[in-house]
C-alpha cells in the first residue's frame, strides 16, 4: 500500500511549484515592460506598486476570509486564480490590458501567501517552526537559484509567451499538490469581541492590532521598519544594474540567481544562529551588515561588487524574513491568526510601497546613489530600534538558552 505524502513535504512542494510559477510571470512581465523600453521607470514603479497595492487594501478582509473558509481552501482558490489569470496574461493585448490583469494575479498571490502562513503551525510543532521554515525557503530558492538566469535566457531566445506557458504548467503542479492538504476547520472569533461600525475604523484597527500587541508586538514593528528598506532595495537594484552595467534581463537574471543563492545560504544559518544567538543580538548584527551593503554599494559601483553585495543582502533579508514571522506565527492568538497575518501581510506591503515610493522620488530627482544612501542610514534607525526593543522574554535575551 502507497504512504501519503507528509502534510509538510507537500506544503513545501506546493508552495515551491507556486513560486516557480510566480518567478515565470514576474520576470516576463519585467522583461516586457522594463529592461525591454527605453524610458521605463514608471512601469517599474508601477509594477512594484500593483504587488503591494493588494496586501494594503485588502489584508484584513482577506484573513477574516481565511479564517471562515480555511486555509486549504484559500491555497487551491488562490493558485487556481493565478492559473487563469496568467493565461489571460498570456492572451493580453497591449500595455494597459496588463495592468488590470496583474492587479488580479497580486490579489491572487496575497490569498495564497496568508493561507500558507495559516496552515503552518496546523501540520508543523511549534518547537519546530523555525525548522520547517528553514527548510521551506531552502527548497525554494535552492530550486531558485539559477531560476531568474534561466528564465531570463529562455526570455531572450524564446520568448515571453513560451516562459508564460511553463509558468502556468507550475500553477497546475502546485494546485494538484495543495488539493491533498488537510482541511483545517475555520477559527471561531472571541464571542465577546465588538467590532467599530466604520469600516475605515475596522481597517485601522485590523492594522494596529499586530503592531500593539504584546506577544507579537516588537516582532511587527521590525517587520515594518525592514520592509521600508527592503521596498528601497526593490526599486534600486534594477536601476543600479541598468545604470551603472547597462544590463539586460539577463543580467538581471544572473543577479537575482546570486541573491537567491545568498537566501538559500539563510536557511542553513538561522537554526544555527537562533540556537547560539539571543534575538536581539541576531537582529542588531544582520540589520548593521545590511547598512554596511547599502554603502559599499553607494561607494564602489563595480559590477562584481554588486553580485556579491546582492547575494549578501539577499541572506540577511531572509534570515530578518524568516525570523520574525517565526516568531509571530510561534505567539500570535491562534483564534485571531488569519486576521493577524494578513494585517501583517497589509503593513508590509504598505511599507515596501513606501520604500518603493521614496525609491521613484529619490532617483528622479538625484540619481540611485542618493537612494542607497538613503537605505544604509534607514537600516543603521531600525538596528538602533532593535536595540531598544526585545523580541523574547528576558531571560532569553540574557542568553540562558545559550549552550
Amino acid at each position: 500500500m502507497k504512504r501519503p505524502m507528509p502534510m509538510p513535504r507537500r506544503m513545501i512542494l506546493t508552495e515551491l511549484f507556486s513560486d516557480l510559477g510566480g518567478q515565470f510571470v514576474h520576470l516576463t512581465l519585467l522583461a516586457e515592460l522594463f529592461f525591454g523600453l527605453a524610458a521605463s521607470h514608471a512601469n517599474l514603479l508601477l509594477l512594484c506598486l500593483i504587488q503591494q497595492v493588494p496586501a494594503i487594501f485588502l489584508g484584513p478582509l482577506a484573513g477574516r476570509w481565511v479564517d471562515r473558509i480555511g486555509p486549504r481552501s484559500g491555497i487551491v482558490g488562490g493558485t487556481l486564480a493565478r492559473l487563469l489569470l496568467s493565461i489571460g496574461l498570456l492572451n493580453a493585448r497591449g500595455e494597459w490590458a496588463v495592468w488590470p490583469i496583474y492587479l488580479l494575479f497580486a490579489s491572487a498571490s496575497l490569498l495564497f501567501v496568508i493561507s500558507r502562513l495559516c496552515i503552518t503551525p496546523h501540520i508543523v510543532a511549534p518547537e519546530t517552526l523555525i525548522g520547517y521554515n528553514a527548510v521551506n525557503e531552502r527548497v525554494a530558492l535552492a530550486a531558485g537559484i539559477g531560476g531568474p538566469l534561466l528564465i531570463g535566457l529562455l526570455i531572450r531566445h524564446a520568448g515571453a509567451s513560451v516562459a508564460l506557458v511553463i509558468g502556468i504548467a507550475m500553477y497546475g503542479c502546485s494546485a494538484w499538490l495543495a488539493k491533498g492538504l488537510p482541511q483545517v476547520d475555520a477559527a471561531a472569533g472571541k464571542g465577546g469581541e465588538q467590532r467599530p461600525r466604520r469600516w475605515w475604523r475596522r481597517l485601522i484597527r485590523a492594522y494596529l492590532q499586530p503592531l500593539t500587541d504584546p506577544q507579537i508586538g516588537t516582532c511587527s514593528i521590525l517587520m515594518l521598519t525592514s520592509g521600508i528598506v527592503g521596498g528601497i532595495l526593490n526599486f534600486g537594484a534594477p536601476v543600479y544594474n541598468r545604470m551603472f552595467f547597462q544590463g539586460d534581463i539577463v543580467a538581471w537574471g544572473a543577479v537575482m540567481s546570486g541573491y537567491q543563492a545568498g537566501a538559500c545560504l539563510a536557511t542553513f544559518l538561522l537554526p544555527v544562529m537562533d540556537r547560539r544567538m539571543a534575538d536581539r543580538t541576531f537582529l542588531v548584527s544582520c540589520l548593521a551588515m545590511v547598512g554596511a551593503g547599502f554603502i559599499l554599494l553607494t561607494a564602489f559601483p563595480w559590477l562584481t561588487l554588486f553580485a556579491l553585495v546582492m547575494a549578501g543582502l539577499g541572506c540577511l533579508f531572509t534570515l530578518l524574513a524568516m525570523f520574525l514571522i517565526s516568531r509571530v506565527q510561534r505567539d500570535c492568538d491562534e483564534a485571531r491568526r488569519g486576521g493577524i497575518l494578513s494585517a501583517l501581510t497589509a503593513l508590509r506591503g504598505t511599507s515596501l510601497l513606501a520604500g518603493i515610493s521614496m525609491g521613484a522620488f529619490v532617483v528622479q530627482a538625484g540619481g540611485v546613489r542618493p537612494l542607497l544612501g538613503m537605505g544604509a542610514v534607514l537600516s543603521v534607525v531600525t538596528m538602533l530600534a532593535a536595540c531598544r526593543l526585545s523580541c523574547m522574554p528576558q531571560e532569553k535575551e540574557e542568553g540562558s538558552h545559550k549552550k
